[in-house]
């Protein structure tokens, strides 16, 4: 997986009622992201930012961030990496606390 830095734009709801105008200056903030990329297609970008590889070579991923692609401002390699996934995740036998 390569090591990414993605900027995105989020999402914003509200519940409550709203005057036109205040509506009209509503803006989505712009994020960033720095993880690893699991895949991208059409429809979204995955990222995860935690790998653990017990002893076996066995691994196991973590902090999951699903992006609608619409959402994606940009997306800065910063480090290549092994392309994860093609390969099937076995559990670890590490001790979980």
């Amino acid at each position: 997986m390569d090591l990414v830095k993605v900027k995105w734009w989020d999402i914003i709801g509200h519940t409550e009622w709203h005057d036109p105008k205040k509506i009209d200056a509503m803006e989505a903030a712009l994020c960033e992201t720095v993880a690893w990329k699991y895949s991208h297609d059409k429809k979204l970008l995955k990222l995860v930012g935690t790998k653990c590889t017990d002893r076996d070579g066995h691994y196991e991923l973590g902090d999951v961030n699903i992006i609608p692609a619409g959402c994606v401002h940009s997306i800065e390699i910063l480090e290549k990496g092994k392309n994860y996934t093609k390969q099937r995740t076995k559990r670890s036998s590490r001790v979980r606390s």
